[in-house]
């Protein structure tokens, strides 16, 4: 209690005097009031990097910890990961009154936004350090599910997680399961300490008092107003909930049924101190790479008083309006609710550890109870629900998930490996990803190329109406299923689909929101950079491919997070850019070591081969899947694949306004010339709107692999036929 008291001495004394006149603002606040309000701000509030953490702040750490924040691979069945529980979409918190993993626990899921200002971590402040509060839900059997032995061989076993490791701390995952555990502690606390909340309408009225602009001040709304002076004022809400993040981050007592759902007693705040002085991971321990273990003060000093049973740590109030249901173990489902229950708590109600432990625990009740009921009028509710609401961000000043610029890491030739995931990787016969195509691309296609081992995919936009999306993922994965069911032996690749991020595109929200549902393993994205889209993405596992076509398009899709590139090069068909894949392959690896995947002119097993040689992990196939019995091209479009070579397919942004290659038959037959096209539709070029010919169903796509495809086979064969070119070619490569 004492180190509680010096906190609240030690926020009094900062906040200082007012710094503003309290005699004549329009408002009618006076010096008390006023010296409350700034006490809160200002915002966002100072911070300086984890002295405890050697990797906090680092913009390599950020972007290995923000991969295994979203990592399923890390838990015990591969199932989850710490994004299960903290969704992005959900405040960074999961809704659930209980949070639910591989099991259901016993305390509500606090949202990890403005984690960088704590002091105590956990609803009972069992870590005093951010990177071992992110070690516990690993090893937790209700969580993760998984043990330091397996994370520490996973990481040293995958490619792409080694390498993010290497990046991030200077060397190779050490061989010490527990030191490498901790290390990836420490990567995931420097991804959560850049997770931050905006600015919010409170801010902006706390700092026209501040500035005594009272103009500005009277847009902050009267009944939120209202709010503040209770919540500061009559209510005392402040002794707990003060300062910039509206906490004093310590442990009450507030009278919640302390009985868990799944048996026995949570006795808070005295197990956590328990637990955190047992702890070798705590800022006293070896790990704390403070060497003067300056950081440990508050730990080293703490006191195992009977008086901490049944607290709980007082949350920040940031954002509050959006973290229902409330209190550690979410007793309470609205903010009306929560501040009722502190109008109406009954007094008797607290400090009832005598009561389920006897004599033992009787000198559990405190000497310093400062709660009583506030008795406040229905109107004065809901001027402090107001209040708190007014806490919440703007919806435009939504927070970065990454505010450091992404990382760019000058790979050196022999670090170059394999990156794409052992969990992709081993269910692939070849390392291909059907491309998807527009009125071609459809559930047979993608079907029969998954069970032949090779990644099928198709654009969401195939599907017509839009409620046939969900048809189609549901009969995609109930077919895959029931045939790996029935041929355990064989390789069943995974699907994909295709979101085109464009404001154009109305679909984009209902196809995400089915997209995500059905939890499609991979999402390839184009056009726009996917900020929206992956963390939805990777808070259920999946992963997130981007079109570029350029590095500065790569760059911004790695500032989104996305996992893998995708090489749109010179010869694809389709919506295709202009580099030698020779040239814009080297760039991308510059700066990105995860998955690549290239797209050009591939239409055989050699040249799947070439792509690998290249240091892509995956080939991106489009042209040569059109000329099959699957695809939903018409007899006509195929058989001109089959007719054409090279130098039928014609580069214009003519018929869609991008640049893109098509077939120069389909061309002629719209009444046009190939070798004579407008650089632009010019007026009259056309009578009418409908006598325009439609890209894609009347004017094809296609890359310039036409020239090597000479048949219509069923997908079965074709794929057999490239896996025999591929190891042919390997063959006689090693062979040289």
């Amino acid at each position: 209690m004492r180190i509680r008291a010096l906190t609240l001495l030690f926020a009094f004394v900062v906040a200082g005097p007012p710094t503003v006149a309290a005699q004549g603002n329009p408002l009618g606040l006076n010096v008390e009031e006023i010296r409350l309000i700034l006490r809160h701000g200002p915002w966002p509030a100072p911070w300086t990097r984890d002295v405890s953490n050697r990797v906090s702040g680092k913009a390599e750490a950020i972007a290995f910890g923000e991969q295994l924040f979203f990592a399923t691979r890390l838990s015990g069945t591969g199932s989850v990961s710490c994004a299960t529980c903290h969704l992005p979409d959900k405040n960074w918190a999961d809704g659930r009154k209980l949070g639910v993993a591989l099991g259901e626990g016993d305390r509500n899921t606090p949202s990890v936004l403005n984690v960088r200002y704590q002091r105590w971590f956990g609803w009972d402040g069992a870590n005093d350090n951010l990177w071992s509060q992110s070690v516990r839900p690993l090893l937790d059997a209700k969580e993760m599910g998984a043990s330091e032995q397996q994370v520490a061989r996973q990481v040293r076993d995958d490619a792409q997680l080694a390498c993010g490791y290497r990046t991030a701390f200077g060397q190779a995952p050490p061989g010490d399961d527990e030191r490498l555990m901790i290390d990836l502690g420490k990567a995931l606390a420097a991804f959560q300490e850049t997770l931050v909340t905006g600015r919010t309408p409170f801010d902006d009225f706390r700092d026209a008092v501040q500035r005594n602009d009272w103009k500005a001040a009277a847009a902050y709304p009267a009944n939120a107003l209202r709010g503040a002076r209770l919540f500061m004022g009559k209510g005392n809400c402040s002794l707990c909930h003060f300062g910039p993040n509206f906490t004093n981050g310590e442990f009450h007592e507030i009278g919640i049924p302390i009985v868990r759902k799944s048996g026995g007693i949570d006795w808070g705040r005295y197990q956590g101190i328990k637990m955190l002085r047992a702890s070798r991971f705590n800022l006293l321990g070896a790990y704390n790479d403070d060497d003067g273990k300056t950081t440990a003060q508050s730990t080293r000093f703490i006191d195992l008083a009977p008086q901490t049973f049944e607290q709980f740590k007082a949350p920040g109030l940031r954002n509050v309006a959006l973290t229902a249901p409330y209190m550690h173990n979410g007793h309470l489902a609205t903010l009306r609710d929560v501040v009722k229950h502190y109008s109406e708590i009954d007094v008797t109600l607290l400090h009832q550890a005598h009561i389920y432990a006897g004599d033992v625990y009787a000198e559990a009740v405190p000497t310093d109870t400062v709660l009583q009921p506030l008795k406040l009028s229905e109107q004065e509710i809901s001027d402090v629900v107001a209040f708190l609401e007014s806490l919440n961000q703007r919806a435009a000043a939504k927070f970065q998930r990454r505010p450091i610029k992404s990382v760019k890491i000058i790979v050196k030739k022999q670090e170059v490996t394999v990156s794409l995931p052992e969990s992709i990787k081993k269910h692939l016969r070849l390392p291909v990803l059907a491309s998807p195509m527009f009125v071609v691309s459809g559930p047979d296609l993608v079907i029969e190329q998954c069970k032949a081992g090779v990644i099928g995919s198709f654009p969401v936009l195939n599907a017509r109406p839009q409620e046939e999306l969900d048809k189609w993922l549901t009969r995609i994965e109930t077919e895959l299923a029931a045939y790996q069911k029935e041929h355990p032996e064989k390789k069943v690749a995974p699907f994909s689909v295709n979101l085109i991020v464009n404001r154009a595109n109305k679909r984009l929200e209902a196809d995400t929101e089915v997209v995500i549902a059905h939890k499609v393993p991979i999402v390839i994205t184009s056009l726009s950079a996917p900020t929206e889209i992956v963390p939805r993405v990777h808070a259920y596992g999946g992963l997130v491919f981007h079109d570029v076509i350029k590095v500065r398009h790569a760059e911004k899709a790695l500032e989104a997070g996305v996992d893998g590139l995708i090489a749109v090069c010179a010869g694809a068909g389709g919506h295709a850019g202009t580099l030698n894949p020779l040239a814009l392959v080297n760039e991308l690896r510059r700066i990105h070591q995860g998955p690549l995947v290239l797209s050009g002119a591939i239409s055989n097993g050699s040249a799947i081969l070439a792509a690998q040689a290249m240091g892509c992990d995956l080939a991106y196939i489009g042209t040569r899947f059109i000329a099959t019995q699957e695809s939903l091209a018409v007899d006509g479009y195929k058989q001109m694949i089959v007719d054409s070579n090279s130098g039928d397919v014609v580069y214009t942004p003519l018929f869609s306004g991008v640049h893109g290659s098509y077939l120069a038959g389909s061309i002629r037959r719209a009444g046009l010339d190939p070798n004579n096209l407008p650089t632009n539709e010019a007026p009259g070029l056309y009578r009418s709107r409908d006598d325009r010919p439609k890209t894609w169903k009347e004017i094809w796509g296609a890359g310039q692999g036409v020239g090597s495809i000479d048949d219509v086979p069923r997908v079965a064969d074709l794929v057999n036929r490239l896996e025999k070119e591929y190891l042919e070619a390997r063959r006689q490569l090693l062979a040289a």
